[in-house]
């Protein structure tokens, strides 16, 4: 008698670390059929597997057809996972490891076809399946439990239905006892749900005088695992406003407010475009941050603990006047977030725009308003920065009139440069509350 058992909520294989697959075979004249053999491949590879190589190993039914098992149950204890030597170990693309993605499972290099005893699958280290299952303990110590097989007699001709939950038992002799397991894995989301099953009382053709003794009902509360990760982004630098060259600083915290702990979590946030890091930008407290994709690992929290991210920058020239946002995707983990509660995930600073009030006094140095001729002439124009920032590339534009004969001073500056020819006084920059003198 051969047959399949298939694995997992769906049905379908694989089936997944923690996951029970059951199936139904209907053994007549089970003294025929004495002995229980297995055998299921292994994945992330093509060629290792677990099973019994020897037909007589495992003898469930007796000669005269009498279950062996203890209680109704006879366990077996899978220890040993087997290399059938058919294929080389190897993650790569064309290594034909099964279930990893972007590897081909049709490739693969032929290995020397001799079965032997696994110990080490170190070649597929911290790969991930599809359904999100991380491998990462790929040392085969010995003696260690991969699998765990429960054979269950249901007697009499006893049948039942999944679909509809009948139990049909048949006949049950008096003292004759018969036992239908009902197992199932608890649903993701299901944390903090009670699940109750209730059978209905068993019947029969006869009558049935008495229910003392029957108990129908079995409750199980679920363990709320979930995580309530809180993201927080605060501008740390204080100043919403800052001006160009200022330095702007965001912390990203990240809280775990339980009830459960958390794994693998991360986030994604970059510097954002119009800041300049500086060397602080991409400290962390915890777990590692890659600046060029923003993701950070913080790995996991236990319940109140805390980790932070800092991302720093100076603000870009030309930026006056703009806005620069800075947004972060929440925190998840390996848990489900029922809540969104807290969560604080955008800051923004508007650049402020460079003012300088450059006030130009021209005086008459010399004094006399009405010179004789031959008389010395002389005007002083002085430019002074009333701020609040400091002004760049200054000048202006001014002449000695017609009428006067330049003397050896005509166009000394205090700063910068002066054209006698064009006039122009290229001063350059000015402080706030500088001056410059033509």
């Amino acid at each position: 008698i051969n047959g399949l058992v298939f694995g997992g909520a769906t049905g379908v294989p694989p089936i997944a670390p923690g996951e029970t697959g059951l199936g139904g075979f209907n053994i007549i004249n089970p003294a025929n059929y004495q002995f229980f053999s297995f055998a299921s491949m292994v994945i992330p590879t093509n060629d290792t597997f677990i099973g019994n190589d020897n037909a007589t190993a495992y003898q469930i039914f007796d000669s005269a057809g009498n279950f062996l098992g203890t209680n109704g149950v006879f366990t077996i204890q899978v220890n040993n996972i087997y290399d059938a030597g058919t294929e080389v170990n190897d993650a790569s693309a064309n290594g034909g490891g099964a279930f990893i993605p972007g590897v081909d499972e049709f490739l693969g290099a032929v290995e020397n076809g001799v079965v032997t005893l696994a110990t080490d699958l170190s070649e597929f280290q911290g790969l991930t399946t599809p359904n999100g299952f991380s491998i990462n303990d790929t040392t085969l110590g010995a003696g260690e439990s991969f699998a765990t097989i429960r054979i269950v007699e249901i007697p009499g001709g006893s049948a039942y239905d999944a679909t509809t939950g009948q139990f049909d038992i048949g006949t049950l002799d008096v003292g004759e006892t018969v036992t239908l397991t009902i197992q199932g894995t608890v649903d993701a989301g299901q944390g903090g749900n009670t699940i109750t099953n209730i059978t209905t009382a068993a019947t029969g053709d006869q009558t049935d005088p008495s229910t003392v003794g029957d108990d129908l009902e079995e409750t199980v509360v679920i363990e709320d695992n979930t995580t309530d990760l809180v993201t927080v982004k605060t501008l740390a630098s204080g100043d919403a406003s800052p001006d160009e060259g200022d330095t702007v600083t965001f912390d990203i915290t990240v809280t775990n407010s339980g009830p459960g702990d958390a794994t693998n979590v991360s986030l994604t946030d970059l510097l954002p475009a119009g800041l300049t890091p500086t060397a602080a930008n991409g400290g962390i407290t915890q777990g590692s941050y890659d600046a060029a994709t923003g993701v950070f690992d913080i790995g996991s929290l236990a319940v109140g603990q805390s980790a932070t991210l800092t991302l720093e920058g100076t603000v870009d020239a030309g930026q006056g006047g703009n806005v620069i946002t800075n947004i972060t995707t929440a925190a998840t983990g390996d848990q489900a977030d029922p809540s969104t509660v807290g969560d604080d995930l955008e800051e923004t600073v508007a650049v402020g725009i460079p003012a300088a009030d450059l006030v130009t006094v021209k005086t008459l140095l010399s004094g006399d308003a009405t010179p004789d001729e031959g008389d010395t002439v002389t005007f002083q124009i002085e430019v002074t920065n009333d701020g609040p920032d400091g002004a760049t590339s200054v000048d202006l534009t001014d002449l000695l009139p017609a009428g006067l004969t330049p003397t050896a001073n005509n166009g000394t500056v205090s700063q910068g440069t002066y054209d006698l020819a064009t006039g122009l006084f290229t001063i350059g920059n000015i402080a706030s509350g500088g001056s410059a003198v033509l």
